[in-house]
């Protein structure tokens, strides 16, 4: 999983570099009827995205005292995406996005407690209303909105294992179980730039952050929430 989300970076890497050049081919006529085309007339996009995924978990699990903080690869995500352009510098951004995920961290030594996420796929569906920045010849927007996540009920599951030693026992384990949410929403803000290659075709290229609200577990036993993902991704739009 880790190995595929680098070579995907890397790519989005290397496909940043192609607009930006011809961006800087353009020259100020060109760049000023690419601009009033845009603003004269709405259009409507749809695409494929590509892209990779971090997040940040906090939680509590007894009987350690204070919060763990821990950073997971999430992996890939791919989606559809569909985009309508209206007035001057206005668009509406509807995706559905697909992401697998899981992960797994251990703490203490006697006791010692091991907490899992299983695998899980889910499903990621964000509304998003953006704007562009009066920046001239270069495309960068700003959006946000909220996205509403659903996973399938047998997935969600959070394993916490306790392993111990007692003089009388020995070495002995136990395992508690708790449940997630089966759907849940998140607020979005994202950060990007949208490319016009031809009059057809266009790239986009962002960086998006992601809050889920409210915590997946919150037990006396056991808390766990997510404070942030971060998603960078690049996406291909056809103008219908």
């Amino acid at each position: 999983m880790k190995f595929r989300s680098k070579q995907l970076l890397a790519s989005l890497a290397l496909c940043a570099l192609l607009p930006l050049a011809q961006v800087h081919a353009q020259d100020e006529a060109h760049a000023q009827d690419d601009a009033d085309g845009r603003q004269s007339a709405s259009r409507t996009r749809i695409g494929l995205s590509a892209g990779v995924q971090n997040s940040v978990h906090r939680f509590s699990i007894v009987p350690f005292s204070g919060e763990f903080q821990t950073m997971v690869d999430n992996g890939a995500v791919y989606g559809l995406m569909l985009a309508y352009d209206f007035g001057t510098r206005w668009s509406v951004m509807v995706e559905v996005n697909a992401l697998h995920h899981g992960w797994e961290a251990t703490y203490g030594d006697d006791p010692r407690v091991t907490l899992l996420v299983q695998e899980r796929s889910m499903l990621d569906i964000p509304l998003l209303l953006r704007a562009e920045t009066p920046l001239g010849r270069i495309p960068l927007y700003l959006a946000g909105g909220i996205s509403l996540r659903s996973q399938k009920e047998e997935q969600l599951r959070y394993v916490v294992t306790y392993t111990g030693f007692t003089e009388r026992d020995g070495w002995s384990t136990s395992r508690r179980y708790f449940d997630h949410p089966v759907l849940e929403f998140a607020g979005v803000a994202e950060l990007g730039m949208d490319f016009d290659l031809s009059p057809e075709w266009s790239l986009l290229l962002s960086a998006r952050w992601q809050h889920p609200l409210g915590a997946q577990v919150d037990e006396k036993v056991f808390d766990l929430r997510t404070l942030a993902e971060w998603r960078l991704r690049m996406a291909v739009l056809f103008t219908l």
